[in-house]
């Protein structure tokens, strides 16, 4: 995983923590804003992969970086056309993306694995966010407040996740590019 992608993912990681920091304080008045925020941040970050994608792709952990990027734009144009459908969805588009990175970051911890690293805690946090964006699909709490302030908190559990798996994804690859002798015979 290159350094420009290893900081790109720490940075949406970190916003990810800073929006549930604000869902948690002002659970109400934000949502708009953070549905439009959260779309500029799908838009960079799904531009940012697809160029990765193309001026990197012959590098291992690019893999899903046109998918990806391609989806984030999709997802960008979404909320910024149906905003108001959104904010009136936050929990549902919060539980989905919560599932979706949930099920990438298994992927990632596997892999992990596969290449002799550390992986429980990728294992173990891909299935704590998983349950927790299955409580939020089936949410029964009625109160948009209590929802979006339970989102916060997925939000910053996502994002410090999100950075710790990727400081050790990025070690782990490093050393395994070190170590592999890529000479022919």
């Amino acid at each position: 995983m290159s350094k420009t992608m290893r900081n790109l993912l720490i940075g949406v990681s970190a916003v990810l923590c800073l929006l549930g920091v604000v869902l948690i304080l002002w659970p109400l008045t934000y949502r708009q804003i953070v549905v439009y925020f959260c779309g500029a941040v799908l838009a960079v970050f799904g531009v940012i992969r697809v160029i990765l994608y193309f001026a990197k792709s012959g590098q291992p952990g690019f893999r899903f970086s046109l998918s990806g990027g391609i989806l984030a734009i999709i997802a960008a144009v979404l909320f910024f056309v149906r905003a108001d459908t959104i904010v009136g969805l936050f929990g549902l588009v919060v539980a989905i993306s919560i599932i979706i990175e949930s099920i990438v970051r298994l992927q990632l911890a596997i892999d992990i694995k596969r290449l002799g690293g550390s992986w429980l805690f990728g294992l173990v946090s891909s299935l704590v966010m998983l349950a927790a964006g299955i409580f939020l699909i089936f949410d029964p709490i009625a109160s948009a407040a209590v929802a979006t302030i339970v989102s916060g908190v997925a939000l910053i559990v996502e994002g410090v996740s999100n950075i710790v798996v990727v400081i050790r994804a990025s070690r782990i690859l490093k050393n395994t590019i070190e170590t592999t002798d890529y000479r022919v015979l």
